[in-house]
């Protein structure tokens, strides 16, 4: 699993977090955690070393997937990394993806119109070999809010 298998560079840490949120790591560092919050084979493994992720929101924030879009900063500065080839390639995977992640919200909620919809007369394709034959219509407000420009949340990007 990814997730076990990333381990901070306590340097850059110390730097980067410290600048980005004015928050001094430095005593998160000195010792592990010991918090009845951690999961009990993480509390009570005495061979490895856990450090807290720090949270953007500061101290008392628990880091619920250190895989998270304000972490892609950190993993390309190398504050956080991993020993290991396949946390490294989920990493790459996770960066790749992140504009089809962002995306799949607005794509799955467009509005498709079959051709055998009963108010389309005809599209001008055959649809004779069974896969259905549809248009995506645009969810267009003509007038936007600020810009007055048409807005489409998928397709009309500025």
């Amino acid at each position: 699993d990814a997730n076990e298998n990333l381990i901070l560079n306590e340097n850059s840490i110390q730097e980067n977090f410290s600048a980005e949120n004015n928050h001094d790591t430095s005593k998160d560092l000195e010792q592990p955690p010991v918090n009845e919050i951690y999961e009990e084979q993480f509390a009570n493994d005495e061979e490895g070393i856990y450090y807290p992720i720090p949270h953007k929101n500061g101290e008392g924030n628990r880091c619920e997937t250190p895989l998270a879009k304000h972490y892609i900063t950190s993993f390309e500065k190398d504050v956080l990394s991993s020993e290991y080839e396949e946390a490294k390639a989920a990493l790459k995977m996770n960066a790749a993806c992140s504009y089809w992640i962002g995306s799949r919200e607005r794509i799955m909620n467009q509005m498709v119109i079959y051709k055998d919809h009963p108010e389309i007369l005809d599209m001008g394709y055959d649809s004779n070999n069974g896969t259905p034959v549809g248009m995506i219509i645009p969810q267009t407000l003509t007038m936007g809010t600020i810009t007055r420009r048409a807005v489409e949340k998928t397709w009309m990007t500025a």
